[in-house]
């Protein structure tokens, strides 16, 4: 069915009321304010500051500070039709900067000679519009688009509109507006003439949530609804240009073809010589248990997205704002409102934590809300701070949770303040802020330790274990055996191998505390290890630590190791040297069980001196001499009237085979590549030395 589209839109911030006295806009038209005062509340909520001559805006956590501005505009006699665009032009001086937001009011019986904090009008709750402005020590004419709302408000025939201005943010010097009893420059309304022949939408907004899903420049949009709205919603399309004709082809249902689920608007330009269409693709989402992942980089995700870490993640959806949800994939940060370059985004923990939730509970649908700023300290990431991080946050978090129940939060962040004394403190007020604004007092927050390749992490990793006793159903993530990017020693970010195992260990601890999951195995243990592809002899689940004498190496071997259970996660730190401290020499493996527990093995290496010096005294005494090495072919001459027994083994000192040599040219194949010793027992007595076979 098609029908005619009526202009909706969202609010914005200010109170604001113009007067107007024309109908035709060949050229921009200028209204000035007719009402221009603030308000202050506190001590000061009986007062009215209008012979002040001077508005001031203020946030601050005191109500006795906060100031609030008001503007009244007369628009008798002003026809939308014609227009292109509106802006509130304030004369203003910033010091410490800020963000201010316009908001509307629908009362406007309001005097500016009396009005005070308690008898003010009352505000929406959504602003119209928000600027954030840098900091100036000399006044400036600032400007806010608040086309959408002023155009809407003159489609219905009204004439009057009054705006508050709020501030945002919390600076120390409050950014004040010039009003026209201070006979400076007094706030305008900006109406500008329109192009005829424009036939784009200036909104899009869909009914049920009141939301405005338009971006610049596109036409093509994806909506879900959430479980509870299985009905196509009402859409309604503003143009740019009041007068230009909208109709939607509404969709049939949310659930059939692409064709049935298509709304498509059709927009005819005023002089009708040009028409634009406008399609929004509805889908309909199941209830979804939803998880808030935000902090700082390394959880944005820095670590390289493998081959094993692509494709999407069952049952799981991505959210990527207003309505729109794909299904979750590598980079999960990327469609943040508050992130660095798209490029930077790669692992985070979110990937193996949403892995490991959907294999566990293959019945529940779960839905990842990832925003996170690389760089951020806590504070920037806090409720009220100049960044507006906290707030984007929260917007996303609050629309995401129409789909759903917010189960908890996934915090990381610390980089930035692993020196600061009091973290907890301002975590448990960050955490306070999302339960009051989410209203869950016992929303469950999950935290995980930073990097403990750095020895300067160590104090904050400690004091991260006691943050059950500053944070109410808060529990912390052990980062142990990890590794950097590049195994860099100076980077703080998790390689990607490490980021997925710390996911895997959020998961767990959500399990057990939220899903009151309590069969996840235990077992950390490992079923074998080896050194240079070869098996190291006696492993047992039981035995932690491990010796290996090595004969004259140079090079440090590597080690890998397979657990026992295939839930279970293996992570591993190679030793970095063969001599030096025992910490350099040796290898350290930490088993993640599917419960989270984690247990530490380690293999350390020994010079076997002992070897070293037969080596050298067989080659100095010519018993035997390598004569090369072709493929996996061991050739050697023996220098001796007599036979003799050589012995090949690998550098777990276990027998590989025996052979008789003979005076002369001799030759040994080897099964792998690798590195061996080579054992010579004459009658004079054994000669050992070492050989490298590459294959």
């Amino acid at each position: 069915m098609k029908k005619p589209l009526l202009s909706i839109c969202r609010l914005c911030t200010i109170i604001v009321i113009v007067t107007a006295t024309t109908t035709a806009y060949s050229q921009e038209v200028r209204i000035d304010a007719v009402k221009d005062t603030y308000i202050q509340g506190g001590s000061s909520a009986d007062l009215n500051f209008n012979d002040e001559g001077i508005m001031r805006v203020k946030n601050h956590s005191d109500e006795s500070y906060v100031r609030h501005g008001l503007l009244g505009f007369d628009l008798s006699g002003t026809d939308p039709e014609g227009l292109s665009s509106v802006s509130l032009l304030m004369n203003g001086r910033l010091d410490d900067g800020g963000i201010i937001a316009i908001y509307p009011v629908s009362d406007h019986s309001w005097n500016e000679a009396t009005v005070t904090w308690n008898t003010k009008p009352v505000a929406g709750e959504t602003e119209i519009a928000t600027l954030t402005i840098a900091p100036s020590n000399v006044h400036q004419v600032y400007a806010w688009d608040i086309s959408t709302y002023v155009l809407e408000q003159l489609s219905q025939g009204k004439t009057e509109i009054s705006l508050m201005i709020k501030q945002l943010d919390a600076t120390a010097y409050p950014p004040r507006f010039h009003v026209k009893e201070g006979g400076e420059a007094v706030s305008q309304l900006l109406f500008e003439p329109a192009d005829e022949s424009n036939a784009l939408l200036r909104s899009i907004v869909i009914g049920e949530f009141e939301e405005n899903i338009l971006l610049e420049g596109e036409t093509g949009y994806t909506y879900f609804m959430p479980y509870t709205h299985p009905a196509v919603p009402v859409v309604t399309g503003l143009p740019v240009v009041p007068g230009a004709d909208v109709v939607a082809d509404d969709a049939v249902n949310l659930t059939g073809s692409e064709e049935e689920r298509t709304t498509t608007i059709t927009v005819t330009s005023l002089d009708g010589s040009v028409q634009e269409q406008y399609t929004i693709l509805f889908g309909l989402l199941p209830e979804m248990d939803l998880y808030l992942l935000t902090g700082q980089s390394n959880m944005a995700g820095r670590g390289e997205i493998l081959p094993a870490y692509t494709g999407v993640i069952d049952d799981t959806y991505l959210f990527k704002g207003h309505g729109e949800w794909i299904e979750a994939e590598n980079p999960l940060n990327l469609y943040s409102n508050i992130r660095k370059a798209a490029s930077m985004q790669k692992v985070n923990p979110g990937y193996g934590f949403a892995k490991k939730l959907s294999s566990t509970l293959p019945e529940k649908q779960f839905g990842l809300v990832v925003n996170a700023r690389g760089g951020a300290s806590i504070s920037e990431l806090m409720k009220g701070n100049t960044s507006g991080y906290y707030e984007l946050t929260l917007e996303r978090i609050r629309t995401a949770a129409r789909y759903g129940t917010v189960r908890g939060i996934l915090w990381h962040q610390g980089e930035s303040d692993r020196n600061k004394s009091n973290y907890l403190q301002a975590l448990n007020t960050l955490v306070t802020d999302y339960r009051t604004d989410l209203g869950m007092p016992d929303l469950p927050v999950f935290a995980g330790q930073l990097g403990k390749w750095r020895s300067d992490s160590e104090p904050f990793n400690t004091n991260l274990t006691t943050i059950a006793e500053h944070i109410s159903n808060s529990y912390w993530i052990a980062s142990d055996g990890f590794g950097p990017i590049n195994n860099d020693l100076s980077d703080p970010h998790f390689n990607g191998e490490s980021q997925v195992t710390f996911g895997k260990r959020y998961a767990a601890s959500v399990l057990k505390n939220v899903y009151s999951v309590n069969n996840l195995s235990e077992d950390a243990g490992l079923t074998a290890i080896a050194v240079d592809s070869e098996d190291l002899p006696g492993v047992s689940p039981g035995t932690y630590s491990y010796e290996v004498s090595l004969a004259d190496q140079r090079s440090v071997p590597r080690v890998t190791a397979l657990a026992n259970d295939a839930e279970a996660t293996v992570s591993i730190i190679q030793a970095s040297a063969v001599e030096g401290s025992a910490d350099d020499r040796t290898a350290k493996i930490w088993v993640t069980a599917e419960d989270g527990s984690i247990q530490l093995y380690t293999v350390t290496f020994n010079l076997d001196t002992t070897q070293t010096s037969l080596s050298e005294s067989a080659l100095q005494n010519g018993k035997y001499s390598i004569i090369n090495v072709f493929g996996s072919r061991i050739i050697f001459e023996l220098h001796s009237e007599m036979d003799g027994t050589v012995k090949v083994y690998n550098l777990s000192g276990s027998c590989l085979m025996e052979i008789k040599a003979t005076p002369g040219i001799n030759e040994i194949t080897v099964s792998t590549p690798g590195m061996y010793i080579l054992s010579i027992q004459l009658d004079s007595g054994t000669y050992a030395g070492k050989v490298v076979v590459k294959g």
